[in-house]
């Protein structure tokens, strides 16, 4: 009976806030929050008890995006800064420091006791965090235009802006090297010494890292409009506005080829990979799970779908538990132990619009807008 005073006490909350924005369905800004995922939730009066306890919020003026790193999450918050937390006791997570920026951050890197933060106002920032309470500027390089993603290896940084770059590091980051781009790069995927560099308005850049001083463009796989890719087992599964997954053979860096590929009802958000599995979120679709064992016969490789409404603005994947960051309609969690058969462990309507996740140790921590982060 709980579970059904719990979930009309959502529904009414959910109405309201949407009445107030003129709207039928609400889309507010982003949190953090911090669930426990460790048992199982049940089942009550035929509907999904919120089993998950909801260990802390902490406010945020624009949460974006997590990341996780033992028991420290690095929360940005678009023009707000870099936020540092101790979660070593979720259920009171401890602030240990700011840093401000003068703009946006679109992203963080952290190798060692260094951060490294982009964005399109500021291009490339320094910061030494071996003092975790009082972080320490050290370096900037701001001659970027609109930077994008950041990968750091060792004492280099790529990453892709209007073009991709590379920086010797760390303290006065260095540029040595410019690859130029003709569309706009959004992400970098590295596999070794391959770099793809998603380029939104003309495919899939390959470029050779093997001297990172001067980058190498192999190749170019031509597509538009692409989302997301991962690379897997000497292959590379895209997927963006064609409403495709699409797999290519990249055992040959040089000369790529298409494998196969398999309409889904939209642009595809995110994909992880597991084994034989390609598991894709699709905003207002839901998970497709999709057989990738042999990607040269994909005409009907779908296993199963798990249904959303939500945007499935993030998706990730780990030990066959699928968590959905669904936007207005919070955090999702489904049980894929077996893909055939995807089933709904939990959920739970976060206040705020669900932009991204992260799980470590049975902790999910989501960036919910101006409702901030829940754990």
């Amino acid at each position: 009976m709980l579970c059904i005073q719990n979930f009309i006490q959502q529904l009414a909350s959910n109405l309201a806030r949407a009445k107030n924005h003129g709207a039928t369905r609400f889309c507010i800004l982003p949190i953090f929050t911090l669930f426990s995922i460790s048992s199982t939730p049940s089942f009550a009066d035929g509907l999904l008890c919120n089993a998950r306890a909801n260990l802390a919020k902490i406010e945020l003026p624009n949460a974006r995006e997590i990341l996780v790193i033992d028991n420290l999450a690095f929360i940005h918050n678009g023009n707000a800064g870099l936020h540092i937390y101790n979660v070593t006791n979720p259920s009171q997570p401890v602030l240990l420091s700011t840093h401000n920026t003068p703009g946006t951050i679109r992203d963080i890197a952290v190798n060692g006791n260094t951060a490294y933060l982009v964005g399109y106002d500021f291009g490339l920032r320094v910061v030494d965090i071996t003092n975790l309470s009082a972080p320490r500027f050290i370096g900037s390089y701001e001659n970027i235009d609109f930077a994008n993603d950041i990968k750091v290896v060792d004492a280099t940084a790529f990453i892709t802006a209007d073009d991709l770059l590379t920086f010797d590091l760390p303290e006065s980051p260095t540029q040595v090297a410019e690859a130029p781009i003709a569309g706009s790069a959004r992400d970098i995927t590295l596999d070794g010494t391959i770099a793809y560099v998603l380029d939104y308005l003309n495919g899939i850049l390959i470029f050779d890292l093997t001297n990172p001083n001067m980058p190498n463009l192999i190749t170019t796989i031509n597509l538009s409009q692409m989302s997301d890719v991962a690379a897997h087992d000497l292959k590379l599964y895209i997927t963006g506005d064609d409403a495709e997954l699409t797999v290519y053979d990249t055992s040959d860096p040089t000369s790529p080829y298409k494998l196969g590929s398999y309409s889904i009802p939209a642009n595809g958000n995110a994909i992880e990979i597991s084994d034989t599995t390609a598991y894709v979120s699709v905003p207002f679709f839901g998970v497709y799970t999709i057989d990738i064992n042999n990607t040269s016969a994909m005409q009907s490789p779908l296993i199963s779908t798990f249904e959303s409404a939500g945007t499935d603005r993030d998706f990730v994947l780990v030990k066959n538990i699928g968590y959905i960051a669904d936007g207005s309609l919070g955090l999702r969690i489904i049980d894929l132990t077996n893909p055939q058969s995807p089933t709904q462990l939990g959920w739970f309507n976060t206040p705020g619009y669900a932009y991204s996740i992260d799980v470590q140790n049975d902790r999910a921590y989501i960036a919910d807008g101006d409702s901030g982060m829940h754990i």
